[in-house]
């Protein structure tokens, strides 16, 4: 069932009509501004602003050239002084175990003697002393010091010392013929006695 325009069950019936507030003014487009066109950028650096900067840049170059400079000479003379320091402690060292080889050379030299001069080789004294000249020969050759000299060889100027001259029909001319005192060489070479020995010589 249709309702008429003057039904009273519509629920906008007896309503006065909606009137426009005069309050609320109707909105109106913004404007844009015009746009302007931007002005010429000037020169940020100027000439001389330029050379000074340039000026500037190679002081700092040179600046750091000389830093770097030092700083190499520095530690090329940090490398000298810890050169020189392990030089000083291996020296050190060396001369420490020249000084306790050179006791038990002493030892070895009194032990020699001691067999040389023995009336009797048989007897429990001479057996005591081989057995200590044949340890501390022992402890010598485990530290790597190698002994030399001996009757026959050849005499050798550089590392032996000629305390006498004597001829002889057995041996040739020039070696040696007995020896006062062995030699002794270290392991890396270095003399740290040489041989007395007397040496063949043909009149």
């Amino acid at each position: 069932m249709s309702r008429g325009p003057f039904d009273p069950s519509d629920p906008f019936f007896g309503r006065p009509p909606m009137r426009a507030d005069p309050r609320r003014r109707p909105q109106q487009r913004r404007q844009e501004p015009p746009r302007r066109e931007p002005a010429p950028l000037e020169p940020v650096i100027r000439a001389g602003d330029l050379a000074a900067a340039q000026q500037e840049n190679e002081r700092l170059r040179a600046e750091l050239k000389a830093v770097s400079q030092r700083y190499v000479e520095l530690q090329q003379d940090l490398e000298r002084v810890r050169a020189r320091q392990e030089t000083a402690v291996r020296q050190a060292r060396a001369a420490e175990r020249q000084r306790g080889l050179g006791d038990l050379l002493s030892v070895l030299d009194a032990l020699d003697r001691a067999l040389a001069s023995a009336p009797d080789r048989d007897s429990p004294w001479f057996q005591g002393i081989r057995s200590l000249h044949r340890e501390a020969l022992g402890a010598l050759q485990r530290r790597g010091v190698e002994r030399f000299g001996a009757p026959g060889e050849r005499f050798d100027p550089t590392i032996q010392e000629a305390v006498g001259a004597v001829s002889s029909d057995r041996l040739p001319d020039g070696t040696i013929a007995t020896v006062e005192a062995h030699g002794y060489r270290d392991r890396d070479g270095t003399l740290l006695r040489p041989a007395r020995v007397v040496v063949v010589q043909r009149p």
